[in-house]
C-alpha cells in the first residue's frame, strides 16, 4: 500500500519513536499547567511553599532533559534514510 509516495512499513518503521515523542510532548504539557498552578498558588504567604518549589524543580528537570529529546526524534522522524527497514536477515 502506498501513502503520499512512501510504502506503509516506512511510515510504520519509526512509529514507536513517535509515540515515544509525542508522550513527552503530552507530559511536558502537563507539567506547564502544573507549573503555572504552582506559580499562582506561590503568590500566597500563607502556603507551604516546599510542595510548590519542588513543582517547579521538577518543570524545570523535565524541559531541560527530557523536552530536548523531542528534537532528535523529529529529525529522525523526517529523514529519509530507512536504515531500519534497509537490514536484510542475511546480515545477522
Amino acid at each position: 500500500m502506498q501513502v503520499a509516495n512512501k510504502d506503509v512499513e516506512e511510515y510504520l518503521s519509526d512509529a514507536t519513536l513517535y509515540l515515544e515523542m509525542l508522550g513527552i510532548l503530552v507530559i511536558g504539557w502537563s507539567w506547564l499547567s502544573q507549573g503555572i498552578a504552582a506559580n499562582k498558588t506561590l503568590e500566597n504567604d500563607k502556603i507551604s511553599r516546599d510542595f510548590y518549589e519542588g513543582k517547579l524543580h521538577t518543570l524545570t528537570y523535565f524541559f531541560e532533559y527530557e523536552m530536548i529529546k523531542i528534537d532528535a526524534f523529529s529529525k529522525r522522524l523526517m529523514s529519509n534514510n530507512n536504515v531500519t527497514i534497509n537490514m536484510k536477515k542475511d546480515w545477522f
